[in-house]
C-alpha cells in the first residue's frame, strides 16, 4: 500500500514541508556554483561513460554528492520520475519542500528528433520548477543539455556522445557544455493549470418492466492503428472507461487534455482523482499518466507503490496502438478505446 497521508497539498503533513521558497535566492548564477563545488565527481561520470545518452546530476546546493543517473538513448522514449519517493528513479530525499512524485523527464531516441531530446513536465505540483533564467515554467523541451531547479534541487540533464574529452579545469568543462536549446517552454503562474476533466456515468438501456439494465451502450472500438492528431486538437480522441460506486463511468479525453499529460491517482492535483472516481489506498497519490505525443499515446507508472499492468504484465511506460485495457495498484480496472 502506498503509507503517504491523503493531506491535501496546501498543508503541511510529516513528510513535505510545503511553502512559498524564496526563489530571489535561487540567482542563474547558483548553477555555475553548484557545478564547479561538483566538478570532479560530474567529470568522473563522464569520463566513464562510453554510450550516447544523457547523464542527470541532481544537487542541493550544500549537499556534497550529487544523486546521478546514466539514460543511455533509448529507441523509442525512456521515463524518469524525480521526486522524494523511494520508487523514484531520481530519489531526492533531501529535498524537504519537494513533492513525492515531482517531475516526468522523457527521453526521446534518434528516431523522434521531432520531439527534441528530452521533455519535462511538472506533475501538476504547487512548487512546480524553474528553467535557467529562474522563470517558473510548467514544462519544457529541449534539443540538449538543461538545466533547471524543482524547489530546492538543481538538475544538470547534459547530452554525451561517449567520447568526451578530459578537460582538466572546471572552466574548460563549464565553457564546453552546449548552449541550452529551449524548443518549447510552457509558461505558468500562481493560477491553477489543471486540465478540466468530465466524468460521465456510462449510458444504459433500461428494461420497462423491471427498471434495470439489460444492456450498455458502448462505442464501437476503432481501428486497431491511428494516426497522431494535431496536438492542439479539441476533438474527442478516445473514451477512458472504469467502474465506480456510481457505476460505470465514462471519461471523453481530446489530443489537446491528452498532450499536457492526464495524472491519474488519489491526490486532487491528479485529473482523474478520488473525487471523481473511488480509489483505495493501493492507489499511489500520484500513480500513473496518460500522455500523447509524436510517439503516441502513452500510460506511464510514475513510481507508484503498486504498479501498473498493461494484460497482466508490468509496465513502466506502454505505447497504447489498440483498445486496452490497464490495472492501477494490482485493482483498478481502466479501458481504453479510440474514437
Amino acid at each position: 500500500m502506498d503509507n503517504t497521508t491523503d493531506e491535501p497539498h496546501h498543508r503541511v503533513n510529516e513528510k513535505t514541508i510545503y511553502g512559498n521558497v524564496d526563489i530571489s535566492t535561487f540567482a542563474p548564477g547558483l548553477y555555475k556554483e553548484i557545478f564547479r563545488n561538483n566538478f570532479d565527481f560530474i567529470r568522473a561520470r563522464i569520463l566513464e561513460n562510453k554510450t550516447r545518452g544523457y547523464l542527470i546530476f541532481a544537487s542541493l546546493r550544500k549537499q556534497r554528492t550529487p544523486e546521478f543517473l546514466s539514460v543511455g538513448e533509448p529507441a523509442i522514449v525512456r521515463d524518469v520520475i524525480v521526486g522524494r519517493h523511494e520508487n523514484c528513479d531520481i530519489h531526492l530525499a533531501d529535498d524537504s519542500s519537494l513533492s513525492l512524485r515531482h517531475l516526468l523527464l522523457r527521453f526521446y531516441g534518434t528516431k523522434t528528433e521531432d520531439c527534441g531530446c528530452v521533455r519535462i513536465l511538472d506533475l501538476n505540483t504547487s512548487a512546480g520548477f524553474f528553467d535557467k533564467s529562474n522563470t517558473k515554467v510548467a514544462g519544457l523541451t529541449s534539443n540538449g543539455t538543461v538545466f533547471l531547479r524543482a524547489s530546492q534541487s538543481y538538475l544538470f540533464i547534459i547530452r554525451v556522445e561517449g567520447n568526451e574529452e578530459n578537460y582538466d579545469t572546471f572552466d574548460a568543462m563549464w565553457s564546453s557544455l552546449p548552449e541550452q536549446s529551449i524548443k518549447e517552454d510552457l509558461d505558468t503562474d500562481s493560477s491553477d493549470t489543471r486540465i478540466s476533466i468530465t466524468v460521465r456515468p456510462r449510458l444504459k438501456l433500461l428494461s420497462n418492466s423491471e427498471s434495470r439494465a439489460i444492456s450498455c451502450i458502448t462505442r464501437v472500438p476503432g481501428p486497431t492503428h491511428y494516426e497522431i492528431p494535431d496536438l492542439g486538437d479539441r476533438r474527442i480522441f478516445g473514451f477512458l472507461f472504469t467502474d465506480s460506486n456510481r457505476g460505470e463511468l465514462t471519461i471523453n479525453l481530446s489530443a489537446e487534455q491528452l498532450s499536457k499529460g492526464i495524472l491519474i491517482g488519489r491526490y486532487p492535483r491528479c485529473e482523474i482523482a478520488d473525487e471523481k472516481i473511488t480509489m483505495s489506498k493501493n492507489i499511489s497519490r500520484v500513480h500513473a499518466m496518460l500522455l500523447l505525443d509524436l510517439t503516441g499515446l502513452w500510460i506511464i507508472d510514475i513510481a507508484s507503490t503498486n504498479k501498473t499492468r498493461v494484460n497482466d504484465l508490468l509496465y513502466n511506460s506502454f505505447k497504447i496502438e489498440k483498445t486496452t485495457k490497464f490495472v492501477l495498484g494490482g485493482e483498478k480496472e481502466f479501458r481504453w478505446i479510440f474514437s
